[in-house]
Order: structure tokens, then sequence, then C-alpha cells
């Protein structure tokens, strides 16, 4: 099988796009670790803490059925079509009636929540909490249901801009979504406790949805209400969300399951995976979500066209580029876990006892960084080709899978155990669906996939070795010290060693900066 060269234009687009949501995002993660600092410093992992991360669980997994379900797999693919054919009064109607229709069920459902939100906690996150630590949790997801409109929303609205290959505000607003939480958790939880950065979530979802706004009129997106049910265009989503949902909902179902048995296991489990995850998302969000959120409207378009080699060699190009740089961040974040951690969150009210349950989590999930990370773009690339079933079966297997793996693996590895059983089963899904890719597509590069996977991963244990000496032979001095000097030394020995043995994604972000600073070329030649 011959490798096809991807358009110049598509990878200029591709990595404009990448570079903005990069940058944005990466803003994002930082002052989203401002928050997690302030919130670790008042809260620790003590019961309030566990409160606050057990009750925020439901309305981010019905934010995520709600509003991701139906940008990632379905409202994009088609929406995108309609712009293909510059047929714009069809894309306002279909923009419209997704919006009205993601108002109605956001409603519902959280007015459900809100109605059953005992039952709720009593049955699923809160099962092994004692009385008070219900109660508590009761309260706070009935605050945290208001942000769940907003959010649901703001979800639609940031795929009408994808759709248009604008992906600046977009970004911008998960940046004003911690703002908001940070507010929350310096004048608010001082007058109110943790119901105070509850109110903080509420602000920050507000946030989030209005700065989004401006691109809808920047794209003359016109919004008339209306439900549109009987509009091929939104009952072709419709078609295509349903299992896109459901797919979700095991992975969601997976998250309250986690809770739900960390509740059982000491007290700060559930916060020590909440922190452990975040910290594994940093890598995954700036290197994986980042690149899959800016690729995802061109795949589509590829298929949308029936342009498969090219979405073919896009998908595997954007694989590699994956690769190369979340192997070493997964083995960066298991040797260097404790200095970060303490680093990060060891102040006020988190002690040695917190920080050893957030880095045994945070080693169990970057097992599982390579396969969520890849997970980005191969499942997106189902999606593009408007399939959305097969991601879903594959997911449904995953989730027996996790779900077996974390009932077996709690007992004798407490909260790592969850994360761990998370981690094999994620990496297995991905297994899964690119091998059945290789057949959808007669082919996914798969030499050079493996090839260069083998030279990062000796790059990345010979830079985790050089790392492991650094740290121990810093042992004694200040946990920054010993972050800093480790994440340089690995960073030089992997960089390094990717060139020596002469990997074609070693060059990767010097031709994505030159590629960004050509931006205004390309737009002046009418790219």
């Amino acid at each position: 099988m011959t490798t096809t060269r991807v358009s110049p234009v598509v990878v200029r687009r591709v990595a404009l796009a990448t570079a903005t949501i990069v940058l944005a995002l990466g803003a994002s993660k930082l002052v989203g670790f401002v928050r997690e600092i302030l919130v670790a410093s008042v809260f620790g992992t003590g019961f309030a803490a566990d409160s606050f991360m057990a009750a925020n669980e439901v309305p981010e997994q019905i934010f995520v059925l709600v509003s991701a379900g139906a940008i990632s797999s379905a409202f994009i693919p088609v929406l995108s079509g309609l712009l293909l054919t510059e047929d714009r009064r069809e894309a306002n109607r279909l923009s419209s009636a997704i919006l009205t229709l993601t108002f109605i069920v956001g409603i519902v459902l959280a007015a459900l929540a809100a109605l059953f939100a005992e039952p709720i906690v009593v049955q699923t996150v809160g099962r092994g909490f004692d009385p008070q630590r219900r109660q508590l949790t009761v309260e706070v997801l009935r605050i945290i249901l208001m942000s769940f409109v907003l959010f649901g929303v703001g979800g639609v609205v940031q795929g009408i801009l994808n759709a248009h290959q604008h992906f600046l505000l977009p970004a911008i607003a998960p940046v004003l979504h911690n703002i908001g939480i940070i507010i929350g958790a310096v004048f608010f939880a001082p007058r109110w406790g943790v119901l105070g950065l509850a109110w903080g979530v509420v602000l920050g979802a507000t946030l989030y949805f209005l700065v989004q706004l401006p691109g809808l009129y920047h794209y003359r997106v016109h919004y008339r209400p209306q439900l549109g049910l009987t509009n091929p265009d939104v009952r072709q989503v419709g078609r295509l969300v349903v299992p896109r949902v459901i797919s979700l909902g095991l992975f969601e179902l997976t998250t309250f399951v986690n809770a739900t048995l960390a509740s059982s296991l000491a007290v700060g489990s559930i916060t020590a995976l909440r922190y452990g995850w975040s910290l594994m998302q940093l890598p995954e969000t700036l290197f994986a979500t980042t690149v899959g959120q800016a690729v995802f409207p061109t795949l589509s378009e590829m298929a949308n066209n029936r342009q498969y080699s090219e979405l073919r060699s896009t998908m595997a190009g954007t694989l590699r580029a994956i690769f190369t740089l979340t192997v070493p961040s997964a083995v960066g974040l298991i040797v260097l876990g404790r200095p970060l951690v303490q680093t990060i969150f060891e102040r006020g009210a988190f002690n040695a006892d917190s920080t050893n349950l957030v880095v045994w989590a945070l080693q169990c999930w970057a097992l599982g960084l390579v396969g969520h990370s890849s997970l980005e773009v191969v499942a997106r690339t189902f999606y593009a080709m408007k399939d959305t079933v097969t991601p879903f079966r594959v997911a449904a297997g995953a989730f027996v899978v996790n779900l077996a793996l974390a009932l077996w693996l709690r007992g004798p590895l407490g909260v790592g155990g969850l994360a761990l059983a998370n981690s094999i089963a994620f990496t297995a899904q991905v297994i899964v669906l690119l091998w059945l890719l290789r057949r959808r597509l007669e082919g996914i590069e798969g030499g050079r996939l493996l090839g260069g996977l083998a030279r990062i991963g000796v790059s990345a244990l010979a830079m985790g070795a050089v790392v492991l000496l650094v740290t121990q032979a810093l042992s004694g001095q200040r946990s920054y010290i010993i972050a800093a000097a480790g994440g340089l030394a690995g960073v030089l020995v992997y960089v390094g060693l990717i060139y020596a043995l002469g990997l074609d994604e070693a060059r990767l972000l010097p031709r994505l900066v030159r590629q960004r600073l050509q931006r205004r070329a390309a737009v002046a030649a009418g790219d």
C-alpha cells in the first residue's frame, strides 16, 4: 500500500487550528492548576473535597451525554457537509434545531437530577459515605446542576464554531470556566464553604457560554427557536447521535462506578482519583484533545468528499505525532509523579498522606495516557465517516473489561487499581478500533506506526532512566527543584534520542511553528 501525501493546505489548516487550541487550552490548564492548587489548599482530600468531587460527577456526565455526544460524533460531520455546499440557510436551520433540542433536553435532565438528587447520591457516588457527607453531596449537586444547561448549549455553540474552522473562542471558554471556579474558591468558599465552590462552577459555566456568542455573530449564525423534527439533517444527526450517546454513557458510567467503588475505600480516594486524572489529562489535552478537535472538521470534509486515502494518511500522521508527545509524557508522569504532586498540591490541608494517594492514582492513570490520547483521533475517524455504531460496540466491550478489572484490582491495589483498570480497558479499546479501521480503510500505515512507536518507546525508557537517576541524585532537595531538573534532563535526553534515531516526528514542532508563521500568506493566497 502506498502512502498518500496530505495536501499542504490541509496541513497548514490543521497546524493553525492546533496551534490556536494548544495555546488557549495551555492557558486553560495553567489556570486550571491554579484552581486545583487553591481548592486543594483549602479542602485537601477531606470529606468536603470528596463531596464536591462526587457531586460534580453527575452534571459532568449529563453534559458529556447531551452536548459532547451531539458535537463530537454527529453534529459536526453533518454541519460540515452543509457548509461545503455553501447552503447557509440549511446550516442555520440545523444549528438552531440542535441548540433548541439541547436546551430542552438539558432542562429536563437537570430538573430530574435535582429532584432525585438524594437517591442518586445514596445509590451511586455517595454509596460509601456517612450521612453527613451524603447530605453535603446532595446540596452541592443541586447547585452545580444549575450550570448544566449553560454547558450543554455552550458545547453546541463550540461545535458550530469548529465546523466553521474557528477554534479560538471555544478554546478560551474553558479558561473562563476555571476562572469562575477560582472566584468561588477565593471569594465564595470562605463564607459558604464547599457550597461556595459549587457556586463558582455556576459562574464558570455562565462565562463559558457567553464568551462564545460573538463567534455566532461573526459567522452569521442566526438562531431561530425550532425543533426541526421533520428536517432530514436533524434526523440524520439523531440517527448518528444515539449510539454515540450510549457509548459516552458507558464511559461516564465507568467514571461513576469508579467514584462509587472509591467511596468505600480510604477517605480522600475520590479526590485522589480526580487529582490524578487532572494531572494525566494535562498532556492528553495539550497533545491529543487539541489535535483531535482541530483535525476532526478536516477529517469530516475528507470523508464527505470520499477522499479515503487522504483520510487514512491524515489519521496515521496525527497518531504518530500524538505518540511522539504522549509516550514520554506518560513515562515522565510515572517517574516524576511525587515531586510534581508535592510541588503543585502539598500545602495547607493537603498533607503527605494526600500526596501518597494522588501519586499512586496518577502513576496508574499515566499507564493509559497513550490509549486515552489515541482514542481522541481514532474514534473521530469513525465519526467523520458517519459511523457511530462501531465505536459504541467496542466501547461496550471495553466497559465490561473495565468493570471486571476494577472489581478485581481495587482490593489489592486500592485507588490505583481503579485507575489501572481504566488504563488497560482504554488501551485495548484503541487497539481493536485500529484493527477495524485497518480493514475499513485498506490499511492504516501500520508499519510506520509500529516502527515509530518502537523508537519512541526506546527513547522514552532511556529518558525515564536518566530522570530517575537525576531525582535520586537530588534526593533531599525541594520538590520543585527535583521536578524542574528531572523534567529538563528528560526533555533534553528524549529530543536528542529521537533525532539520533531519525524519527520523522522529531521535526513536528518546528514544522508547526513555521506553518503558524505562514498563516497570513496562506490566507492571502485564498487557502
